[in-house]
């Protein structure tokens, strides 16, 4: 029997397996801990166009550049002003976000 891990995410799981005669009688096995680690993490990077600049108004172009492994595509980007969620565009491989910072007076970066 074999089992394909890419069938869930990365990180810890516990796989176990049952038996069961033709009698009906059925017995399960101890669960075994793994821990699947088919691709890495993706990267992600952040740039604003006066990266750092203090009195920033109006709406300013916030880009990301993002990787993933071979094979795979950037699923989802997430733009968080001082820790909570502000935007989730079209993901792309860059993604340009417009953000309004007229009641944001600052992005850390």
């Amino acid at each position: 029997m074999s089992w394909n891990s890419a069938s869930v995410g990365n990180g810890s799981h516990t796989i176990s397996a049952q038996a069961t005669d033709s009698a009906g009688n059925s017995a399960a096995s101890a669960g075994s801990a793994i821990t699947v680690n088919n691709y890495p993490s993706p990267t992600t990077a952040i740039t604003l166009r006066a990266n750092n600049a203090s009195g920033l108004i109006g709406t300013v172009t916030v880009n990301t550049s993002n990787t993933v492994a071979s094979g795979l595509s950037v699923s989802l980007v997430e733009l968080y002003v001082d820790g909570a969620l502000y935007a989730t565009p079209t993901a792309d491989a860059t993604v340009a976000m417009l953000v309004t910072l007229a009641r944001l007076w600052h992005v850390a970066c």
